[in-house]
């Protein structure tokens, strides 16, 4: 081989080699765009589906932060209601308490009362009678002083 042909041969496969290099830099270029556009579609795409996600989310602790206020809203309905009954149930103890209260003062003034009455007024005939049985004893006491002395001078006579 000459070296003209050699040469030729070369440029050839240099051309042939600077083709391929500019068809694979295509290739390249094609393929970056065809990322960038993939990567730009995935991107959009998880925006959407985050912005969804965030949507959805959003929209969940909405509806779990209306259902504890509705919650809360009937507890607390309910507890005020509870604290009313117990209120309207001690209101209604306490009256009957001072109903019984009452009843129980009533009963002192009408029986206790008249019982103590009744205790006086014996303590006041007793001390009667033990005021009349101290006088006979004294009586009794004296007539048996003057019988003693009568029977001391019988003896005495005798």
């Amino acid at each position: 081989m000459d070296n003209e042909k050699f040469q030729e041969l070369v440029l050839q496969q240099l051309q042939t080699l600077a083709e391929n290099q500019k068809e694979m830099r295509k290739d390249v270029t094609r393929l970056d765009t065809r990322m960038e556009n993939e990567f730009t579609r995935l991107d959009t795409r998880m925006e959407n589906e985050f912005t969804r996600l965030d949507t959805r989310m959003e929209n969940e602790f909405t509806r779990l932060e209306t259902h504890m206020e509705n919650e809360f809203t009937r507890l607390e309905i309910r507890m005020e209601n509870e604290f009313t009954r117990l209120e309207t149930q001690i209101t209604e103890n306490q009256r009957g308490v001072r109903n019984d209260i009452t009843r129980l003062e009533t009963r002192m003034e009408n029986e206790v009362i008249e019982k103590i009455r009744g205790l006086y007024d014996f303590r006041e005939v007793q001390q009667d009678t033990n005021q009349n049985i101290i006088s006979i004893l004294g009586r009794i006491e004296a007539k048996i002083d003057v019988l003693q002395m009568e029977t001391a001078h019988i003896r005495r006579v005798k």
